[in-house]
């Protein structure tokens, strides 16, 4: 019987954070929902100490609209890597992420430690070479990910080819990919599409 806590558009800080992690109760919490505030690279400092801490029972983690940088996104990398973290869903959608904060949550989601199921990862700034780090964490049978969304990206056909690859390896255990709203053309979605069609790939492609 864990509970949910929003603090939704609650114009939140990094130290609302710091507060924030010494007073909540990790072993009730299981979804935590601070979306459309402004924690920045400090807040997810904070959220990763809930994060790592060895009662936590947090599975669900909503960071939308929080002006998230790549020193954001290697905090949270720190985090999801640690043995203590639970953490199956983690949402940064509409953030800052480019391709070096992808890198570090690729490196982090190809962990044994990272028990992460979920991870959206849409309207950022990610390119095709941070699809390509992404790519390369997925392919390999260390990672648990069954949920990638890269929609509304700076992806191209070249990071859709890298990702459609990937996707296609027998280690890949990734059951949805998004990829909808990037710079791939008609041609790179036929020709990932065409690449899916003929393997026994079980994921479903949303280009």
């Amino acid at each position: 019987n864990f509970n949910c806590v929003n603090f939704i558009r609650c114009h939140l800080t990094a130290v609302d954070c710091s507060s924030l992690v010494n007073v909540i109760n990790v072993q009730q919490i299981s979804h935590l929902d601070l979306s459309f505030n402004n924690i920045g690279p400090l807040g997810c400092l904070e959220i990763g100490k809930l994060l790592k801490c060895r009662e936590s029972q947090l599975s669900w983690l909503n960071l939308t609209g929080n002006q998230l940088t790549d020193e954001a996104a290697k905090y949270l990398a720190e985090a999801i890597n640690n043995i203590n973290c639970q953490l199956r869903m983690l949402v940064l959608t509409s953030n800052k992420i480019s391709d070096i904060g992808a890198q570090h949550l690729a490196e982090a989601i190809n962990n044994n430690n990272c028990q992460l199921r979920m991870l959206i990862l849409s309207f950022n700034k990610i390119s095709d070479i941070g699809a390509q780090h992404l790519a390369e964490a997925i392919n390999n049978n260390n990672c648990q990910l069954r949920t990638l969304n890269l929609s509304g990206n700076k992806i191209s056909d070249i990071g859709a080819q890298h990702l459609a690859e990937a996707i296609n390896n027998n280690n890949c255990q990734l059951r949805t990919l998004y990829l909808i709203a990037n710079n791939i053309t008609e041609a790179g979605k036929r020709k990932a599409r065409n690449l899916l069609s003929n393997s026994q790939s079980k994921c479903e492609l949303i280009i």
